[in-house]
């Protein structure tokens, strides 16, 4: 697990905003908590947790509190991102190099977008 950041680096890093928090407004349970967590780890490290162990425990708690989950549901978000290639843009042969084509024009009615 993470090691605690103690008072002051849990409320300087894991305090949500108003914003933040009006985020959290169409999730419940876990998936609240965990995109909370992710998102304040997110504005701490500049990057997202590979898993749960990262996580400072504190800082879980102070989140859960805020969120009003209690931490215990955190067990139950899943931290595993799915791999390139495997999202709803792969079934339709698109990736992020991938140039639309077609798509680009259908939604306008032929006009393009650029």
């Amino acid at each position: 697990m993470g090691r605690d950041l103690g008072l002051d680096g849990v409320v300087d890093h894991f305090t949500l905003s108003g914003d933040e928090a009006g985020w959290l407004r169409n999730k419940t349970g876990a998936t609240r908590l965990g995109f909370a967590v992710q998102l304040k780890f997110l504005t701490w490290r500049g990057r997202f947790p590979k898993m749960r162990l990262e996580l400072p425990p504190d800082a879980i708690e102070h989140v859960a509190k805020q969120v009003g989950i209690p931490a215990a549901e955190l067990g139950f978000y899943d931290f595993t991102s799915r791999p390139p290639g495997t999202g709803a843009r792969a079934g339709r042969g698109l990736t992020p190099t991938t140039p639309l084509g077609p798509l680009a024009t259908s939604w306008q009615g032929g006009r393009p977008l650029i």
